[in-house]
C-alpha cells in the first residue's frame, strides 16, 4: 500500500522488533509503522523505546483487534496514529501522512470502539 503512493518512500521492513529498532536507531525514519502483530507482543515499553531511539519518528501503530487498553497504551507510549488493519488499505497511507506532518490518526473504528 505504502509503495503504492508517489509521495511516500518505504525506507525499510522488519519482521521482529529487534530489527525494528536497529532500522530506526541507524536511519531516523519520519515515520514507522508498528504492526502490534510482530514477535514478542505489543508493549508500551517498546514504543517508548522507539522514540528514545528517534525521538523525531512519529508511530502509527497498526493490529487485528480494537482493544481499548492497546489504543490508550499505544498513544500513551507515544505512538501518534492507530490503524485497525482489516481498514488498512483505506487508512494506512492517510494516517503515515498525517504521522509525517505530526498530525495525529486514530481509526474511525477505534474512536467508536473507545469512545
Amino acid at each position: 500500500m505504502l509503495d503504492d503512493a508517489d509521495d511516500l518512500v518505504v525506507a525499510g521492513e522488519a519482521t521482529d522488533f529487534d530489527t525494528a529498532f536497529e532500522e530506526v536507531a541507524a536511519q531516523h525514519p519520519h515515520v514507522l509503522v508498528l504492526d502490534l502483530r510482530m514477535p514478542h507482543g505489543f508493549s508500551s515499553e517498546r514504543i517508548k523505546r522507539l522514540r528514545m531511539a528517534s525521538p523525531g519518528t512519529e508511530i502509527v501503530v497498526t493490529t487485528m483487534h480494537v482493544n481499548e487498553s492497546f489504543v490508550n497504551e499505544a498513544l500513551g507510549a507515544g505512538a501518534i496514529g492507530f490503524v485497525v488493519a482489516d481498514g488498512a488499505d483505506r487508512e494506512l497511507v492517510e494516517a503515515v501522512r498525517r504521522a509525517r506532518r505530526s498530525l495525529p490518526y486514530v481509526s474511525p473504528r477505534v474512536r467508536r470502539a473507545v469512545a
